[in-house]
């Protein structure tokens, strides 16, 4: 599929501008849509193209990346790391940066 470049520079565009606040509120994928000016369907599958997954498993994976470098600090708990990056639930948290990782996010506040 060929996406002219100024289309994907939007979606690009629209990720750096949400990606500082990412932890704090995530905007939906029709809000990212808006900001780029297109479509919700046009928007997920340059996105898609773009970053070789959906805006949803992005976002998570920062998330997830984030949560990782916070509990290597050993300055937080599981549960407060989660709510630091986002999540509304530790379990939910947990099992989700296991399921990235392949070990417990209780493991690095361990080492």
């Amino acid at each position: 599929m060929k996406v002219p470049s100024s289309e994907t520079q939007k979606v690009k565009d629209t990720i750096q501008k949400i990606i500082p606040e990412v932890y704090k509120v995530c905007p939906t994928v029709q809000e990212m849509a808006n900001m780029a000016e297109m479509s919700v369907s046009k928007f997920k599958i340059i996105f898609n193209h773009e970053f070789g997954e959906t805006p949803h498993q992005y976002i998570l994976a920062r998330r997830l990346l984030m949560a990782h470098e916070l509990l290597q600090t050993g300055s937080y708990s599981v549960s407060q790391v989660s709510y630091k990056v986002g999540f509304n639930h530790p379990s939910s948290f947990s099992r989700l940066f296991k399921h990235k990782f392949q070990y417990a996010p209780s493991k690095l506040i361990s080492q």
